[in-house]
């Protein structure tokens, strides 16, 4: 098989992203370069432009100043065929550089040595995020060799902001331990955020808005016996914004985790995956 390329089909996640501020339009493109023994490596390509709102970016759970940056954008390339799903963070900028069209252009290599397969078992999807934690590039497929335990341990137990997961899935692959959450967090009831208003130093009643430091996350690698082999605390840096006169908001923020550890770099063998609800800043 000489080395072919072909256009996947994308799929533009139009109502996530409308919420966000943002509309667009993409390409992913994948060249399959054969080798010897029907091994190929595959590289994929991204052409993409996107237009960002700040007057359509109506609930804001983050900063919306000049230097700072909008919600998210996320990739995701399935074949499997090769592996578990890749996901990419898409760079954004900061809002005052978006008054033009944000054009992005990558290309990476996703697989070597891989099986041949059929253009047909490649799709994209483009979608966005509050916040996410992703790698900001493609790796490369791998195939799970089995799956982790996952437990969520809520050690907050905030009855004003209520976290729910939507996905959570832990597995290991030949090189890794990978982690892949998804969900949302939204108000409780009005009197429990404004009983955690009311706790904030620099909370004016007169005033009646606050931002509330959302709940965060970590995540942690645990042996059998319970020996923590890893640990990582995503950058999500979520707030809400508290209002007396309409505490709860249109919808709750979105968020996302891909997460992954070298298994070389730890001193036992992964057993469980913990994921624990923290205090947020």
């Amino acid at each position: 098989m000489p080395k072919t390329t072909f256009d996947v089909p994308v799929e533009i996640d139009e109502i996530a992203l409308d919420v966000l501020g943002w509309e667009g339009d993409a390409r992913v493109r994948i060249t399959a370069d054969a080798g010897s023994k029907s091994r190929t490596t595959y590289l994929c390509g991204l052409s993409a432009t996107f237009r960002f709102s700040l007057e359509a970016w109506s609930v804001r759970y983050h900063d919306s100043e000049p230097d700072d940056y909008p919600p998210s954008l996320l990739l995701e390339v399935n074949c499997p065929g090769l592996g578990e799903p890749l996901y990419r963070e898409i760079s954004t900028h900061a809002i005052r550089t978006l008054r033009t069209p944000l054009r992005e252009s990558a290309s990476t290599t996703i697989g070597f040595g891989l099986p041949q397969v059929a253009p047909s078992q490649f799709r994209a999807r483009i979608t966005a995020y509050d916040a996410l934690d992703a790698p900001y590039r493609l790796s490369s497929f791998q195939e799970s060799r089995g799956e982790l335990p996952a437990e969520v341990i809520d050690e907050l137990g905030n009855a004003a902001l209520i976290p729910r997961f939507a996905a959570l899935r832990a597995y290991t692959t030949k090189e890794e331990v990978v982690l892949v959450a998804s969900g949302t967090i939204a108000g409780g009831s009005p009197e429990a955020l404004a009983e955690a208003a009311g706790k904030l130093r620099w909370f004016d009643p007169r005033d009646g808005s606050a931002e509330l430091p959302m709940p965060a996350f970590r995540i942690e690698v645990l042996d059998e016996t319970g020996f923590m082999l890893a640990e990582h605390e995503p950058r999500l840096g979520l707030h809400y914004p508290y209002n007396v006169t309409s505490p709860i908001t249109q919808r709750p923020a979105r968020w996302f985790i891909n997460w992954d550890e070298d298994l070389d770099e730890m001193t036992g063998t992964p057993a469980k995956v913990v994921l624990r609800v923290t205090a947020g800043d």
